[in-house]
């Protein structure tokens, strides 16, 4: 930029020597003559304290006659050690002279107006003083509570008495400005004039409670801070809170805590999928996946394939997990040794150890769920999977033919519900039929008391077991399932009948009808021993009274005999004769041939009634004998 009149003196513009330039006559191109000519000296002072000079603050320098026009003649004069800046050789006519800070001191700010005009006023010389404001520095430090390593992503805000906040550079907004500690844990604040502010955590790094412990209840999340000049020059930051040293605040966060939760199947320790919890703190607040949930969030967390859900950033304090929803096929909730109900309800408290790292504890002691590395493993019992087995009592003990088919059942809970084989509930009876295998298999049954009903016997079978001593046969069971070392067993509730319980089995067995081929006459009853007798196929058994039919040339039997004539021969009559010994062959017309009605057996035994028709014949022949003799 050209200039018309370098400055003369201490401070010369970058790229012009000091010094005086032409001639100096009165009313020459200098405006005037060496005594005529007009000088300023500037000293720069800090705002806090007079005594401290300034150098290197820097101007740019214009002159004017009338205050409206100006003609700059330097640019970067830099006040010297002692502070101070002098300007000579200004025209005679100079009535203005301006100066542009462009540049505080280290260590101070530019004022808000950096345009400084001076009036000569008819004098020749002026002397000013242009003070600065001292700035100070601030750099924030986060840093894990329990290890002390840096953390990225805290947030603050910094805001002056009048509520005006400040970013990095020290630029003043009315808006909010927020600054995040970067990956070496800090935020520096520069250029930070005298006065008072107010430094607050707006947001903690991630896993991170807000704000510093301080064992304070709630936790520290603003900060007093002061910045100040001391005699000796030096700008200050300071804390009415905490220390800090060379201008860094140390501000640590502790952990949030976490509590994972793990579901496993009681008998086999897999992982179960599909189970549903919910996380309250003492005051009712509800935490998911992310920490505390707004209102209307979904407040139950399920279990994945691995069994696992995690609630994070857990603030230290008690908590009430509830399980809402078991894993399909299993009942809701833990089984606890010698309670009926079972568990849903835990009380936990994450709590920081002797090192500061968050903890998890169970606030109470039922059950056997474990708390390890703030994990709380909790166990489900599969629902019940009940197999009725029928069989055939007489081949009870046989591996091959035993089971029935066509059997049909009922199973109804203590409340009145029946089951079907999935373990849905139906108001009205469902009956189910024992298959090729003679097996119906109830799946996903709850424990407790059940009534289990026979109401169709296999065809060909009694309904029903047998039961010694009593005339009519059990189709009613009352069965209990239960968990027994995480599965489930079923067991009678009465002790009649041979119906036995084997695991989750009942196996109930059935009796066989007589043949459907005797016509009715067999009179064998349940629970009475047998005759003794047995009936060859095809042939029915004569009851007293009975009639039947005598085939041509066979003679009628004795009353009880059932013994069979051979071939060729005639049985004796009574009265018959023999001739030397030998059988006398009768006529067929002398062998009656009508129904012969039998004489009552008074109620013979039928096993007696083979023995006492051998035993008449044997006599009828010997006395036929003897009278052959006589005669």
């Amino acid at each position: 930029m050209p200039t018309l009149y370098p400055p003369f003196g201490d401070s010369t513009p970058a790229g012009q020597k000091s010094g005086r330039r032409g001639g100096g006559g009165a009313g020459g191109p200098h405006g005037g003559t060496a005594a005529e000519r007009k000088s300023l000296t500037l000293t720069k002072v800090s705002s806090q304290n007079t005594a401290l000079k300034l150098a290197g603050a820097k101007f740019d320098a214009a002159y004017s006659a009338d205050g409206q026009t100006y003609t700059t003649f330097a640019a970067g004069l830099k006040t010297k050690a002692d502070g101070t800046l002098k300007i000579s050789g200004l025209p005679k006519d100079t009535q203005f002279v301006k100066l542009t800070e462009t540049q505080a001191p280290d260590g101070y700010q530019l004022p808000e107006n950096a345009e400084h005009v001076f009036a000569f006023d008819g004098e020749k010389t002026l002397t000013a003083t242009i003070k600065n404001d001292p700035v100070g520095s601030l750099t924030v430090e986060k840093q894990d509570a329990e290890n002390g390593a840096v953390l990225a992503g805290a947030k603050f805000t910094l805001t002056d008495a009048h509520g005006k906040y400040y970013d990095a550079t020290g630029a003043v907004s009315a808006d909010k400005k927020e600054l995040e500690t970067d990956a070496a844990g800090r935020i520096a604040f520069g250029k930070l004039p005298v006065g008072t502010y107010t430094l607050t955590e707006t947001a903690a790094p991630e896993g991170y409670q807000l704000g510093m412990a301080n064992g304070q209840t709630p936790r520290k999340t603003s900060w007093k801070l002061t910045v100040e000049q001391n005699a000796n020059g030096d700008t200050i930051v300071s804390s009415e809170d905490m220390q800090l040293t060379d201008g860094k605040l140390v501000i640590t966060n502790e952990r949030y805590g976490s509590i994972t939760v793990v579901k496993r199947d009681a008998e086999t320790a897999g992982a179960l999928a599909g189970a549903k919890f919910t996380l309250a703190d003492d005051e009712g607040n509800y935490y998911g996946a992310s920490g505390k949930l707004g209102e209307g969030e979904t407040r139950e967390l399920e279990t994945q394939a691995d069994g696992k859900l995690v609630f994070r950033n857990l603030p230290m304090g008690g908590y009430t997990l509830t399980e809402t929803v078991a894993p399909a096929g299993y009942h809701l909730g833990e089984q606890v040794e010698g309670q009926t109900a079972r568990k849903t309800v835990w009380k936990l408290n994450v709590k920081r150890d002797e090192n500061g790292a968050p903890i998890v504890e169970r606030a109470d002691s039922e059950g056997a769920t474990a708390v390890e590395n703030g994990a709380i493993t909790i166990t489900n019992v599969r629902f019940g999977a009940l197999s009725i087995v029928k069989r055939d009592a007489e081949q009870e003990n046989s591996q091959l033919g035993n089971t029935l088919a066509g059997a049909v059942f009922t199973l109804k809970d203590a409340a009145g519900a029946y089951y079907d084989v999935t373990g849905a509930k139906y108001t009205e009876e469902k009956p189910l039929t024992t298959d090729e295998n003679g097996r119906i298999v109830f799946q996903n049954l709850p424990t407790g008391a059940y009534t289990l009903t026979e109401t169709k016997a296999p065809d060909g079978y009694y309904l029903g077991e047998s039961i010694a001593g009593q005339s009519e046969r059990k189709a009613v069971w009352p069965i209990e399932l239960f968990e027994q070392n995480g599965s489930i067993s079923v067991r009678r509730l009465d002790t009649e009948g041979t119906a036995h319980a084997d695991g989750a089995a009942l196996t109930v067995m059935n009796e066989r009808e007589p043949s459907r081929n005797d016509g009715g006459h067999n009179n064998h009853k349940p629970g009475q021993p047998d005759g003794g007798i047995d009936i060859p196929d095809g042939e029915i058994p004569l009851s007293p009274g009975d009639t039947t039919e005598i085939p041509d040339g066979e003679a009628p039997l004795s009353p009880g005999d059932t013994t069979e004539i051979p071939e060729g021969e005639t049985p004796l009559a009574p009265g018959a004769e023999e001739e030397d010994g030998k059988t006398v062959e009768l006529p067929d017309e002398e062998v009656p041939k009508a129904a012969a009605k039998l004489p009552q057996t008074g109620g013979l035994t039928p096993g007696l009634l083979f023995p006492l028709g051998l035993l008449t014949a044997a006599v009828g022949a010997l006395l036929g004998h003897r009278k052959d003799g006589e005669e």
